[in-house]
Parts: C-alpha cells; sequence; structure tokens
C-alpha cells in the first residue's frame, strides 16, 4: 500500500510541478500567481449567503488531494478529471448553503463549523492533519528491504473468507485525538522542504509560517472542505435514518420489527408459490439475504465438508487397488482404500495468509480473517512463526509482520482429536455405531447439547484444513438432494452422497458430523440444515432465534439503526432484510434532495452560480 501511494504521489508531484512551472509544458502561463487565483467559479445560493469563490487553485489543491485517482483507477481522461472537481466543488459549496439555509435556518450565521458535532470538528481536523502528513509521507525516503520474505515450500495461495480484506484500523475518539494532538509532523526537514516548494508554485503557501504547515492555504483549504463534507454526511445520514425509522419504527417511534416480519411473511409465501423443480433450483442458488424459508417433500439438506484431501502417493496407491485387482467387491475396496488413507497427513492451509500482510498477533488471525465472535473461537495457527518486523506507524503498518518458519502435522487420529477438542470443549459427544452404515464410514458422532458458535468453528477449520476449495465461501455449504430416482444420476461420489444423507437424517444431527473416505480422501461432514416438509418458521423472531440463538432483536434492530453504515455484523440476516426492503429508497431519497438542490440553485434560469470556463480550460489539455 505504501509503495502505491509513493508512487501515486510522484506521479502527482510531476504533473503539477508542470502544470505551475514549467513553461515548457505549455499548460498555464508564466505569471504563476496571477493565474493560480483567478476565479473560475462564484456560488450564492440566496441573497444573503455569502458569495463564495472557488479559483482555480483550490481546483489544483483538489486534484492533489483525491482528483488525480480518477484518472489512477477510474481511467479519466484529465479533462474529465477536471471537470469532476470542478463539479464537486460547486455542488459541494451549494449544499452546504442550502442545509445552512433550509435546515438551520442561518441561526448561526453561514460558518459551517458552527453546525457541526464535536465528533464531526475532529473528524475534519483528524483527516485535514492526516492529509498534510501524507503529503510529507510521500516525500520521505522508505527503506522496504525489511519486507523481504523467505520462500517456503508449503506457502500456496489460500482462498480467504469472502467478506475479509486488510485490516483498517479504526481509531477511537482518544486516538483522534492524540494524532490531532500530536500534529504535523515535521521532523524530516528534506520531505518538507519538498511539499512547501510543492505548495508555493502552486499558490497554496498563502501566509506561511516556518515549520507550521497549518498556517498554508492548502491545510486551512482542506479543513474547510472536510468541514464542509461532514455537514453534508451528517445531513444526508438524517434523510436515510427517517426513511429507515419508516420502515423500523412504530406510531409511538419504538423500534419495532412489525415491518420486517411482514417482508419475512412475504419472502415466506413467495417461496410456497414456487413449483418443486424452482424450489430445488431455489436450494442451490441460496445465499444468506435470500434464504430457503420453507421445506419441500423429501429430505433435502446441506452439509459441510471439510476434505482431508489425498496427497499424490496415496491417490496413487488407491488407483492400483483397482489395477492390481479388477474384481475387486465394494467392502474389500473400501477396506483397502481405509488403510492406504490411514497415512494420511494434514496440516494447516492458511501460510499464505500470514507472509501475504494478514493480521497476525502470533496466535491467532485477527477478528477481520475469522467466522467466530469470541476470540476463544478463533481458531489459532497450527505451525511455528517468526516475527520478522515490527509495526512502524511512520510507514502505515498497524501490525507486525510475520514468516512460516514450520507447519505442525497431523495423523488422522491426531486431528480427529483436535478437532474435537476445538469444536466441542467440554460438551459431551457419542461416537455412533456403525453397524448399519457402509465400509466407508470412518467415524460418526453426536453431541446432544448446545455447542457455541458451532457453525462459525466449522468455517474456521474449513479455512484451516479443508483441500477442497468449493467447500469455502459457502452459504451452507453442499446441497443434498433425496436418493436420485430413473433417469436422475447421483451428482456426488456414491459414498459421499450416502454418508451426507445419513447425517441429515441421523438423529440428534444439528452438532454432529460423520466421516467418509472417498479416493479423494477423508470427508468429515458436519450438518447444517436439513429442509424437509416441516422445515418454517412461523415468524422471523422465530427463525432468527433459530439461526442465531434466543435474542431481543427489537433491541438488537435499535443498535444498528444507531449507526447503519457501520454495522459489523452485515451477514445477519435482520440486517440483510432490513437493507434490502430501505437501502434502495434510502438511497433513492439522498438522490432526489441532491437532484431538487441542484435543479434549484445551479440549473435554474438566474442560478446564483457562475462558471469561468476559459479560466481553467488549459488544465482540461
Amino acid at each position: 500500500m505504501k509503495k502505491l501511494f509513493v508512487k501515486l504521489a510522484s506521479f502527482v508531484l510531476v504533473f503539477v510541478m508542470c502544470l505551475s512551472s514549467l513553461v515548457g509544458c505549455g499548460l498555464v502561463t508564466t505569471d504563476s500567481e496571477r493565474d493560480m487565483n483567478q476565479e473560475v467559479a462564484t456560488i450564492q445560493i440566496t441573497e444573503g449567503a455569502p458569495k463564495e469563490v472557488i479559483y482555480k487553485k483550490d481546483m489544483v489543491m483538489a486534484y492533489l488531494n483525491y482528483g488525480y485517482m480518477y484518472e489512477q483507477y477510474y481511467g479519466y481522461t484529465r479533462a474529465q478529471t477536471f471537470e469532476a472537481i470542478i463539479d464537486s466543488l460547486v455542488n459541494n459549496r451549494i449544499f452546504v448553503q442550502s442545509i445552512i439555509n433550509s435546515q438551520y435556518e442561518q441561526s448561526k450565521g453561514w460558518d459551517v463549523v458552527n453546525y457541526l458535532s464535536e465528533e464531526a470538528k475532529l473528524e475534519a481536523e483528524y483527516l485535514s492533519i492526516k492529509a498534510m502528513n501524507d503529503l510529507i509521507d510521500s516525500y520521505k525516503e522508505h527503506d522496504h528491504s525489511a519486507h523481504a520474505k523467505a520462500d517456503t515450500a508449503w506457502e500456496t495461495a489460500r482462498t480467504v473468507p469472502g467478506e475479509a480484506t486488510n485490516k483498517v484500523k479504526e481509531l477511537t475518539q482518544d486516538e483522534k485525538k492524540a494524532y490531532v494532538n500530536t500534529g504535523i509532523i515535521t521532523e524530516d526537514t528534506n520531505a518538507v522542504n519538498k511539499v512547501v516548494e510543492l505548495l508555493r508554485v502552486n499558490e497554496l503557501l498563502g501566509d506561511y509560517k516556518v515549520n507550521d504547515l497549518k498556517t498554508t492555504d492548502y491545510y486551512k483549504e482542506t479543513l474547510v472542505n472536510n468541514q464542509e463534507s461532514e455537514l453534508i454526511i451528517a445531513f444526508e445520514k438524517s434523510i436515510k435514518d427517517e426513511v429507515r425509522a419508516r420502515f423500523t419504527k412504530d406510531d409511538n417511534g419504538n423500534v419495532s420489527l412489525a415491518k420486517l416480519n411482514d417482508a419475512y411473511l412475504k419472502n415466506v409465501e413467495a417461496q410456497q408459490r414456487l413449483t418443486t423443480t424452482e424450489l430445488v433450483e431455489k436450494f442451490s442458488s441460496a445465499t444468506a439475504s435470500e434464504p430457503i424459508l420453507v421445506g419441500a417433500n423429501g429430505s433435502y439438506g446441506y452439509v459441510y465438508n471439510l476434505l482431508l484431501g489425498a496427497d499424490d502417493v496415496l491417490t496413487s496407491e488407491i488407483a492400483k487397488i483397482k489395477t492390481e485387482n479388477p474384481n475387486i467387491d465394494k467392502q474389500a475396496y473400501a477396506e483397502a482404500r481405509r488403510a492406504i488413507l490411514e497415512a494420511t497427513v494434514i496440516s494447516d492451509q492458511r501460510s499464505s495468509w500470514i507472509s501475504s500482510g494478514f493480521d497476525f498477533n502470533g496466535v491467532k488471525f485477527e477478528n477481520d480473517y475469522t467466522f467466530a465472535e469470541s476470540a476463544d473461537n478463533s481458531l489459532k495457527f497450527y505451525g511455528e512463526v517468526e516475527k520478522i518486523k515490527d509495526a512502524d506507524p511512520e510507514e502505515d503498518e498497524l501490525y507486525n509482520k510475520y514468516k512460516v518458519t514450520s507447519l505442525q502435522k497431523f495423523n488422522l487420529q491426531g486431528f480427529i482429536t483436535e478437532m474435537e477438542n476445538y469444536l466441542y470443549a467440554d460438551a459431551t459427544i457419542e461416537e455412533q455405531s456403525l453397524t448399519n452404515s457402509s465400509a466407508s464410514v470412518y467415524k460418526k458422532v453426536k453431541c446432544n447439547a448446545g455447542v457455541s458458535e458451532y457453525e462459525n468453528k466449522i468455517n474456521e477449520l474449513l479455512f484451516a484444513f479443508s483441500t477442497d476449495p468449493g467447500s469455502l465461501n459457502t452459504y451452507k455449504g453442499y446441497l443434498i438432494k433425496p436418493v436420485p430416482e430413473g433417469a436422475d444420476s447421483e451428482e456426488y461420489m456414491q459414498e459421499f452422497a450416502d454418508g451426507a444423507r445419513e447425517l441429515i437424517e441421523m438423529e440428534n444431527n444439528k452438532f454432529g458430523y460423520i466421516m467418509v473416505a472417498t479416493d479423494y480422501g477423508y470427508h468429515v461432514m458436519f450438518y447444517s440444515e436439513i429442509l424437509n416438509v416441516d422445515y418454517g418458521f412461523a415468524s422471523l423472531t422465530d427463525y432468527l432465534n433459530d439461526l442465531y440463538g434466543e435474542s431481543d432483536w427489537s433491541a438488537k434492530l435499535a443498535e444498528m439503526l444507531v449507526d447503519w453504515d457501520e454495522v459489523e455484523d452485515t451477514n445477519n440476516y435482520m440486517y440483510l432484510l432490513a437493507n434490502n426492503l430501505f437501502s434502495t429508497e434510502a438511497s433513492n431519497a439522498v438522490t432526489k434532495y441532491q437532484r431538487d438542490t441542484l435543479n434549484t440553485y445551479r440549473y435554474a434560469e438566474n442560478s446564483g452560480v457562475t462558471l469561468y470556463a476559459e479560466r481553467y480550460a488549459d488544465l482540461l489539455a
């Protein structure tokens, strides 16, 4: 990330220096001060409002802050970039004046900071200081040699959880205050001098006092822009909150699940109207936001598959069984294969997560790469890890760097023991008789007690150990259909399909598993869901209680509504249902406000906006 930022900053420096000081570039006049201080737009939406001016240098500053990303990431031309910048600058001024005029009736004047919460003021100041520090940082000399990592034979790329991102530390309010109090970092004199020169040639220096970059026009304008953004963000949030309230609150203003429950029941009714064929197709395409809410005739269900894959040597030995004895019966073949698979070696598959910079604290992966909410239920890494570099805040590195030096190896019995200890902890499990099972079944287990975060723990194990890529990032695992009839054929290997059906039909199977052998290795299958004719829930609350355990769901919804855009558990069905219900209307409400405001104050005849396009035409070249 740091290398990319330095590269982009260097690109900006070349462009802006060319723009403002090199006559050979042919972009601007040699009189930089007069040129950059030209008015390119004025905004005054009402007679009482101040007449705000946008200068040409403001466009360059916006390019320096964010505009160049339009070209780097979105493929904009130079002209398109600066057209987008002037539109953004003008529209933001219009929105700010409109909000102060219509929402606050200018009760505290026209200074935007008077209408910000203390939290918003802090955020604007934090972002402004960070922007200046980032600019300085882009001119520092960075040593990246410490980032090298050892090559290891086991480091193959490993699929990551679908929601995983490289964690960005969210600073607390106290941490932001501390950052603001620390201020702009100016110890690197060489980098500071380069920034000062950059601002000087672009007329963004202003009444600069040595070593106080807050006195520059660049910082002052950045702060104002961030304050304006905070006002707009807060106002648009209030629009969305108002829309959400219509769907989630009763006439007395209390949070209620009534309308969400209505939406849930409509989804149930829609699925009940599906034909058997349509419903089975939906079984295969179900997602967390569009789950299966009704059952079907026959034993349909889902199982999670943790494949302990046979390596090339074992696979070759299994192939020889029939080659050397073509007439071997199923029982004898299964027994011979089982004897070979006893030599299976299991190890953690997540080495590449560590060497690729995934958050790791030396014992367990951080929560953004795990499923378990409880730290105790986050699966540790089964290997030796060596720290190669401490986190360096100066490099925007929030976590230590590690490499894997060795992996723990399990035999079959050792892995089963470790797996069961992790899954069930102190819960009592009961091994089931294999009398009526095929010779391919290795073990059956049920657990009568509830197990904390069972499904999350299973997903932890899948990502750590399963050698079946298709088992990762699934909604509920593999769909298991009834025994095929007529011309229908089995979708999976027979041993796998038979074992999965045995599991979903096993008594007290909710926290159980079955382990079967195929030519691919041992499949540890965990119960996920059964969708027989009795499957279904009378209300949203009943469904949520089944998914997550009993809870006060109105209170949970109230917590989410405090700051909807910052909800962490975005895979929670209640959140997904609510978001589907009102997200479009909330976004449309914001779009309507923006459109109506611009139609009134920018695009109408005799609007309060004047553009001087000829004064920034050279920027579009």
